[in-house]
């Protein structure tokens, strides 16, 4: 790098010094260099660089009038008989169309709130952000958030389409039959998913093939170095997706834990309406999982009659595993979706299962395993698990989720670890997270 005495320091650690003549050969040079590119390449770059340079310079200062608008009179500070309305400040963002989604994409957890904090003034109590083609909105004072909470008419139905249709590939048509009927949808969730009974025996199910792939891997030769979290990510998603599914989709498509741990780093692209030509790999492996979900549904609905078993029925059952996926099953049918849409329901049924708990097993059991903790935690936890025990050395499922020491954990770790995102639709039509 050149500096005003013509030092220049190169990447090797070496020092060169350069004279007034070198350093004016240098930047002729370079120029001549920019020079000889063709047209076509020069004008399109020079394009581009100005809408860039446009793009930050319009929002930084609609971004720093607005700043300069909330501290004059900070809205959501002053107790006022008459608040005054004014327009949320908007992050100022460089590309257009993508906003300020490329710093969700970062792949360090709590980036974007450390930057936010960083340099954000937080006496405005709120901020507007462009994530993709939505308008999104971050509430952190203390006075907006109560205002907000005691909104009656809160809900998750434009996440929830959103997700459906940009995340999991729903038709819009598709996507609107589902949600549509709030009535039936509440029905299933109470009867499979909120009752105690349901979530005991799930859990028990989920138990049951977790040890299933444990004995498996212990009758192998032992291994002296393994990356637990894959490990992990491994025996708890056949598991989970065994207890939920059944056993004929991981029969079929035995590459799907592989796929989805790349698909799951993959949903916020999908989210935020990444360009697909940014993240083609992602597109297609979306595509290859729901082409293999499509056809292990068709297969399935073929093998039992054109319709799944009566979620009333056993607890499980190899075809389609659980009480609730039957239920799911038979929704989708009564609903009239197509066998894509049913394939997206069902990826995305498996993605909110799967994302939150694995990751938390796996910050629950490096705490509990660490060999530098001093708390004893480790020797605590195995005590309380013992008293979850039946007498035939099996697990009581209704103990065990209500242990309080491994619920504290549980606790704790989603507070401190998880960089969640989540939202509500507000009667104005804002999104906000």
């Amino acid at each position: 790098m050149l500096d005003g005495d013509g030092l220049n320091c190169l990447g090797n650690g070496r020092i060169v010094f350069l004279d007034g003549n070198a350093k004016m050969a240098l930047q002729m040079s370079t120029l001549s260099l920019i020079s000889d590119l063709p047209l076509s390449i020069v004008i399109p770059f020079i394009i581009i660089s100005v809408v860039l340079v446009f793009t930050r310079l319009y929002t930084q200062l609609q971004y720093n009038r607005s700043i300069k608008q909330y501290l004059s009179s900070p809205p959501l500070e002053k107790e006022s008989l008459q608040p005054q309305i004014l327009q949320l400040p908007q992050l100022p963002y460089t590309i257009p169309f993508l906003g300020n989604a490329l710093r969700f994409l970062v792949p360090v957890p709590g980036a974007f709130w450390k930057y936010l904090i960083k340099t954000h003034p937080l006496v405005t109590g709120a901020c507007s952000l462009l994530v993709g083609p939505q308008r999104m909105h971050i509430l952190f004072s203390p006075h907006a958030i109560n205002a907000f909470l005691k909104d009656r008419n809160l809900n998750r139905d434009a996440v929830n389409r959103t997700l459906a249709v940009t995340v999991f590939e729903n038709t819009p048509e598709d996507s609107e039959r589902y949600w549509k009927d709030e009535h039936a949808h509440e029905i299933l969730l109470k009867e499979y998913i909120v009752k105690t009974e349901r979530v005991n025996e799930l859990t028990s199910n989920f138990v049951h093939f977790l040890n299933e792939t444990l004995a498996v891997d212990l009758a192998k030769p032992p291994i002296q170095n393994v990356n637990f979290y894959q490990w992990l990510h491994s025996h708890m998603f056949t598991a989970s997706t065994t207890a939920l599914m059944g056993t004929e989709l991981l029969r079929m498509y035995p590459d799907f834990r592989t796929d989805y741990a790349k698909f799951d780093r993959e949903v916020p692209s999908f989210f935020f309406q990444m360009p697909r030509l940014l993240i083609r790999n992602a597109y297609a492996r979306r595509k290859k999982i729901l082409d293999k979900l499509t056809a292990w549904n068709s297969a399935m609905l073929a093998q039992c009659g054109g319709e799944a078993a009566d979620p009333q029925g056993e607890a499980w059952e190899p075809v389609f595993g659980s009480r609730v996926n039957r239920a799911r099953q038979k929704y989708y049918a009564e609903k009239g979706m197509e066998m894509r849409s049913r394939a997206g329901m069902d990826l995305g049924w498996i993605f909110a299962l799967s994302s939150n708990s694995i990751t938390a097993a796996g910050w629950m059991l490096m705490h509990i395993l660490n060999p530098d903790d001093e708390s004893g935690l480790k020797r605590r936890i195995m005590d309380e698990l013992h008293s979850a025990k039946n007498d035939d050395g099996s697990l009581h499922i209704a103990t065990l989720i209500s242990l309080p020491l491994l619920q504290s954990i549980w606790q704790e770790v989603i507070h401190f670890f998880f960089a969640s995102f989540d939202g509500w639709l507000i009667e104005l039509g804002l999104t906000a997270v």
